[in-house]
């Protein structure tokens, strides 16, 4: 594999991967400390003022199998199939599942300890279902019943896509629930465009029996290497109080800028460096559903040209596999762009959220239920910088400002969200006058997303989405590109055409599920969809104004087994006008247009050095 091969280490084990450790020990003992296991109440009795609901008599735990006997006719060929198959996964245990609960036999009942802990239970991958439902005794307690249906979590992942040719884009063996323990092992395989990483990752979400997590990573990418380390103590739904996160990240990668041609040189690969560690403590007051946020920590950030022997590349006819080092006229567009820049930074996040929780079926699943959030949750971050380290590093003396705010709610059977995030450093007065011809405020990154599910009844078969989504940054030092086609953009575009730094897309799309071929087994919908969208320069390598594109397109949308809240699907789209008319086949293994993955554009998160913020404070389990 070329890319793997004369490629000088970049992570220097005398330095960094002793500070690594060093963190590690560190951010468990207080990952332990934080994660000692606490009751969500005090044990009551029934019939007294402290327990009006009554008290939780009994936990039943109803954990089913990936493929369950009795929705299989007696007799039929499945049935000794599906039960090979389960004989071969390991059911998520009991155990697993009574530890994520807020609540204990002999608490007080509560709907809403109830209700957040199903939530929790269903955030993780690898439960197709998992609800809870009570049922009251003759002596007035509280029998709860936890029901969960396994996902099938061994898998040897091909990561095959038609998207531009057909293309092997993962070779992945993951298990997503190792011995029913909900650990993740995986080793893997990715050939995305410019990334060509191989290497491992495991996480315990309950290491040393407590709600901590641990995560840990390392592999080679393209240009290097990259290792990951973390452990936190996550908020536990609405009901936790404290919340603790340590990582570690450095990566090695190659920054793809798009030149926008549809023939010859169709990319310049820039090798970069990025560092990124984190310490935070945050803790949350008030009511359940109406929390307010205080959190402290320190950072540090550092980005630099990487020791990549190969250097600037060049890329012809988006083959990635085939990259040549840049001519000195593409080199010129891009070798000034990166700044070499590093910061320490001491934090502060406050965060407001106003917000309750909805299940809902039928949005980005088709007959599946996902779990919304309806309400305000707003947010903001400031961190100064106090130097750099190690010293040796060009150090940054400036204020890094974030604020977004994340917006939900609903009318009649019809749903929106938004969300709105702006990020940027302000540098202090003496490195302005340093360089009185450069703006006070660098590296600045703003996106608005807006998302509506219009529907004339709660289970209409029939879903029409409309997507409005505008982003753009002004970036001095950091690489930064956007581009217009993708698919998650102009779908009828190749995903490199017209590079810009400000880019506006809307998307209409009529989905509708179907009864046919086999309900019983299989989810299946058909799409009609249009987008239009269009990029500015604003002067970023090889930007371009586009003027406004669109195309126009039908597919399929598939969910396997029926009810499950997960979505693959294929697209044909067409572009509508310019030099191309050439349709474009899309096959994705999840929903990429809505909610469920978050409303993040992975084309701004590559230029976000910083993670910090409350929002990470939230598990993010998929």
């Amino acid at each position: 594999m070329r890319e793997l091969n004369g490629v000088r280490p970049s992570l220097e084990p005398t330095s960094t991967l002793a500070q690594t450790a060093c963190v590690l020990v560190f951010g468990v003992g207080l990952g332990a400390f934080a994660g000692a296991p606490a009751r969500a109440q005090e044990p009551g009795s029934g019939g007294t003022p402290e327990c009006p609901d009554g008290v939780v008599s009994r936990i039943v735990v109803d954990n089913r199998p990936v493929f369950d006997p009795e929705d299989t006719p007696e007799g039929s060929l499945l049935r000794p199939v599906f039960a090979f198959a389960n004989s071969l996964h390991v059911t998520t245990r009991p155990a697993f599942i009574l530890r994520e609960l807020l609540f204990r036999e002999g608490d007080c009942f509560d709907r809403l300890l109830l209700a957040e802990s199903g939530r929790i239970l269903r955030s993780y991958g690898f439960f197709d279902e998992a609800v809870l439902s009570s049922s009251e005794e003759g002596d007035g307690s509280r029998v709860v019943t936890v029901f969960t249906r396994d996902q099938w979590t061994t898998k040897l992942d091909l990561g095959l896509a038609l998207d531009q040719g057909l293309q092997l884009e993962r070779l992945q063996l993951a298990e997503e629930n190792l011995l029913g323990r909900g650990i993740l092992a995986l080793v893997f395989m990715h050939r995305r465009r410019e990334r060509r990483d191989l290497g491992f990752r495991v996480r315990d979400p309950r290491v040393l029996a407590t709600r901590a997590d641990a995560s840990f990573g390392w592999g080679r990418t393209r240009v290097g290497s990259f290792l990951e380390q973390g452990v936190a103590y996550p908020f536990v739904g609405e009901t936790g109080r404290r919340a603790f996160r340590q990582s570690v990240a450095v990566r090695d990668e190659a920054f793809a800028y798009s030149t926008g041609l549809t023939q010859g040189a169709t990319h310049v690969l820039v090798p970069v460096r990025i560092d990124a560690a984190e310490i935070s403590l945050a803790s949350r007051f008030g009511a359940p559903g109406a929390l307010t946020l205080v959190g402290f920590g320190a950072s540090h950030e550092r980005i630099a040209h990487s020791e990549f022997e190969g250097g600037i590349e060049v890329v012809a006819d988006a083959d990635f596999g085939s990259a040549t080092p840049a001519p000195d006229s593409l080199r010129s567009e891009v070798v000034d762009r990166l700044a070499p820049y590093a910061a320490t930074r001491l934090n502060l996040m406050v965060g407001q959220r106003h917000l309750r929780f909805e299940r809902v079926r039928g949005l980005d699943a088709l007959r599946g239920e996902q779990d919304v959030a309806l309400g305000v949750d707003a947010r903001a971050t400031a961190g100064w910088s106090v130097g750099s380290w190690p010293a040796s590093a060009p150090a940054a003396d400036d204020l890094l400002l974030k604020f977004g705010v994340d917006l939900g709610w609903r009318w009649g059977s019809s749903y929106s969200f938004a969300n709105a995030t702006w990020q940027g450093r302000r540098r202090r007065p003496q490195e302005v006058a340093a360089e009185a011809l450069e703006p006070r405020a660098r590296d600045v990154l703003r996106e608005l997303d807006v998302v509506a599910y219009l529907r004339t009844r709660e289970r209409s078969r029939s879903t029409f989405l409309l997507r409005v989504s505008a982003s753009d940054g002004r970036v001095h030092g950091v690489p930064f590109q956007l581009t217009l086609g993708g698919r998650e953009g102009v779908r009828g575009l190749r995903e490199e055409a017209f590079p810009g730094g400000r880019r506006w897309l809307f998307s209409a799309e009529e989905r509708i599920v179907l009864d046919w071929p086999a309900p019983e087994y299989l989810d299946l919908g058909v799409t009609f969809f249009a987008d239009v969208g269009r990029t500015w320069s604003l002067d970023v390598p090889f930007g371009t104004d586009s003027g406004w594109r669109s195309s126009l397109g039908f597919g399929l949308r598939f969910g396997y087994p029926a009810g499950t809240p997960r979505t693959a699907r294929v697209d044909l789209a067409f572009p509508v006008g310019g030099p191309s008319r050439s349709p474009v086949l899309r096959i994705a293994m999840r929903e990429l247009l809505g909610i469920s993955r978050g409303m993040r554009d992975d084309q701004m998160e590559r230029s976000r050095l910083n993670g910090i913020g409350p929002d990470r404070f939230v598990p993010v389990r998929r």
